[in-house]
């Protein structure tokens, strides 16, 4: 039996990450673990894919994003529940689980669910990620300037997402 596997990727550069959602599901992972990227647990990078074990054990991951460069990569798993879990860099809130702690395993993104589309921000240290949620609202958590968004989110880091009011 053949299954497919959607490429995922970061804008990583000199470090960086690369995997793919098999057809499955399931998610394998590789490359720089600086920040718990490859959410096994450790920060020992790998040259070969990794399963990644989430919180969520009933739901299979539909899409995932990263965002930021070299060690500073964070990847945000969209569940087919609406449910999101992210992985790796945290410093600036972009795990979106109300910490700035390093981590490295997946963490549940808090305050939001129902999501149905995911996009990712960042370079370098600023990441951040967009979500839409079933109604049509916008929600950001992480790195958080007027050069990204407008509303009532400029210029403050957003440990958990928030809803974007324009």
């Amino acid at each position: 039996v053949q299954t497919c596997a959607l490429p995922i990727s970061n804008n990583g550069g000199y470090y960086g990450n690369a995997g793919v959602i098999k057809g499955d599901g399931s998610v394998r992972i590789w490359g720089d673990n600086t920040y718990g990227q490859l959410g096994n647990g450790t920060v020992n990078d790998s040259s070969s894919p990794i399963g990644i074990t989430f919180n969520n054990a009933t739901s299979t991951v539909v899409k995932v994003v990263g965002a930021g460069t070299r060690f500073f990569t964070t990847f945000a798993f969209l569940f087919s529940d609406g449910t999101v879990e992210t992985t790796g860099y945290a410093g600036i809130g972009a795990r979106g689980n109300g910490s700035t702690a390093a981590n490295n395993s997946p963490t549940e993104v808090l305050c939001v669910d129902n999501i149905v589309d995911l996009q990712a921000y960042g370079f370098g240290n600023v990441t951040g990620f967009v979500a839409l949620n079933d109604k049509g609202n916008e929600y950001l958590w992480g790195y958080s300037t007027t050069y990204y968004i407008a509303g009532n989110v400029v210029g403050v880091n957003r440990l958990v997402p928030t809803l974007i009011q324009f």
